[in-house]
């Protein structure tokens, strides 16, 4: 899992190198599948989208599904492009008005949810009725979330916390259905934070884990001083460089990886 490969440079958009060297070495993990929390380029366009498929291609050559979420960028044409590009390769059991950018898929033994935060009338949000009774009626062990922002405020303000109660909703809700793993991007830079809900058990609170380290010009840290509802934000690691997360489910125990980039093509542990 990873997201945020867009380039501020003129021309396509896409920072082709870090990708590429990202599709070589996720090759190498041999994934499943594959989860991107949006940003794919800057503008983004059907042109753009094309360049980034082929340059990742190489990382599903072993037989990956690829998994996309909506950034706030890849609405900038209003989602055409999008559309055009993935609408044939993600589930369609999102909800009316949403399919083919809010989904489900379930994998093994686990249930991964896919959410759009940018549907015009709801932005920085989710659909909180869709997500609940998917919720209700799951029955896979594990739960992990994707979206794009951050459902804690890092670095920017443009996130979940605009709205904190619909946000303290979406994670209890999470909490309750034993998600344990929330997954974006959207501030470039690594961080992997544990949110304390203070009953005094590490063991049942939901980790935010953001992973905006494919390319996108890199921030360097910022603050979780947001408003946080009832949670207090412990964080465990961050980091100001390139890489990808690898996640693998072994029955009950789930492994969690943060692969670095420590020179030209090389990630490491």
């Amino acid at each position: 899992m990873f997201g945020d490969t867009l380039s501020y440079d003129p021309g396509i958009g896409v920072n082709t190198n870090m990708l590429a060297e990202l599709a070589t070495a996720i090759a190498a993990e041999k994934p499943s599948a594959v989860l991107f929390s949006g940003d794919f380029s800057l503008p983004p366009s059907t042109a753009s989208y094309t360049c980034w498929t082929n340059v990742f291609a190489p990382a599903l050559r072993f037989g990956a599904v690829f998994y996309p979420a909506v950034g706030n960028h890849d609405t900038d044409d209003g989602l055409a492009a999008f559309t055009a590009t993935f609408a044939g390769t993600v589930p369609s059991n999102g909800p009316a008005g949403d399919v083919g950018y809010t989904y489900t898929v379930p994998l093994s033994n686990a249930l991964f949810i896919v959410l759009n935060q940018f549907v015009s009338t709801n932005l920085w949000r989710v659909d909180q009725a869709w997500l609940d009774a998917v919720l209700a009626t799951n029955t896979q062990p594990h739960v992990f979330a994707l979206a794009h922002a951050t459902a804690f405020k890092l670095y920017h303000p443009q996130c979940m916390d605009y709205y904190p109660t619909e946000r303290n909703a979406f994670w209890n809700s999470l909490s309750n259905a034993h998600c344990r793993l929330f997954f974006c991007g959207h501030d470039h830079m690594y961080d992997h934070a544990r949110m304390d809900d203070g009953d005094g058990n590490p063991e049942n609170d939901i980790h935010q884990m953001i992973v905006g380290t494919g390319g996108a010009p890199l921030y360097v840290d910022g603050a979780y001083d947001g408003d946080n509802g009832c949670w207090t934000p412990r964080r465990i690691f961050h980091e100001m460089e390139y890489g990808y997360v690898t996640v693998e489910v072994d029955g009950d125990v789930v492994r969690v990886v943060w692969r670095h980039r420590t020179g030209p093509g090389l990630f490491e542990e």
